[in-house]
This record gives structure tokens, sequence and C-alpha cells, in this order.
């Protein structure tokens, strides 16, 4: 099992609408509340399960299922990027930069 944090700065509920958004356009869900909740990634790779729980100032996240043959750097630099694209407000050259990285590690594995 895989767990990290994410720092936070902007309000729970827009940070979940977005994300929800964000997992929806790539085969995801989330569901839950501002507290707490689970979540599922359909990327091209596989299918990325878990939890995640706001704390006072980030949030926990907690990988429970994932293809084998994908590292847990690979699925934590994934979901986190997921969540950090809302966590950095609208600077669209970071959010651009975060996308592109999964894209080119997605491309890397399949290369290998």
């Amino acid at each position: 099992m895989l767990s990290f944090n994410c720092a936070y700065n902007q309000s729970k509920e827009k940070i979940l609408n977005n994300v929800r958004d964000s997992f929806s356009s790539r085969n995801g869900q989330l569901n839950g509340d501002a507290n707490k909740g689970t979540f599922t990634i359909g990327e091209r790779l596989g299918k990325f399960s878990g939890h995640y729980q706001f704390t006072a100032s980030e949030i926990h996240i907690q990988i429970t299922q994932k293809p084998i043959y994908i590292s847990n750097a690979h699925i934590q630099q994934v979901v986190s990027a997921y969540f950090e694209r809302q966590l950095i407000g609208s600077n669209p050259v970071h959010q651009t930069v975060v996308a592109t990285a999964i894209d080119e590690e997605e491309l890397e594995l399949v290369g290998s």
C-alpha cells in the first residue's frame, strides 16, 4: 500500500470539484466530501484506486489498488499531479508542466 500527503491552500470544496472534473475526463471518479472519500482513475496503463482524507493543512492520499507492473513512484506522481493541479491555483504554466510530466512518464513506461 502507498501513502503520501499533498499540502493545500484553497477551499476543500473547490479542490474536490476540480479534481472530480479532472478524474472524469480520464475515466475516473471521486466519491466523498470535504473530509474524506474514495477515488478511481482509469489511466492508459491501468486502474488506480484509493482513499483521500483532508487534515488541517494536507490531503492524505492512500493508494489501495494499482497495476503491479507500475512503480509506486509513478503512481504517486500521477495521483499527486491531479491534486497539485488544483492546489497551485490557476498557474497555467505549472499545470502544463505537470500534465506533460504525466504523459511523458506514461510513454516512457510503455516504451520500456
